[in-house]
């Protein structure tokens, strides 16, 4: 399924659009690193997603 959404200049193919515990907005995060061991993940910015931005997904 194909949603729209708006999001930061900075966006790169392979970021993760996540909605997290208690954040009012989804939000892009970015892997760091090459360690599976131990998942970083950087902050990219925060997006809209068009229908999903009052809870929808959960």
């Amino acid at each position: 399924k194909w949603l729209f959404g708006l999001g930061s200049r900075y966006i790169k193919g392979g970021d993760l659009v996540c909605i997290l515990f208690r954040c009012s907005v989804p939000v892009v995060l970015r892997k760091c690193g090459d360690d599976s061991l131990n998942l970083h993940y950087e902050f990219v910015g925060k997006c809209y997603i068009h229908g999903k931005m009052d809870g929808e997904v959960l």
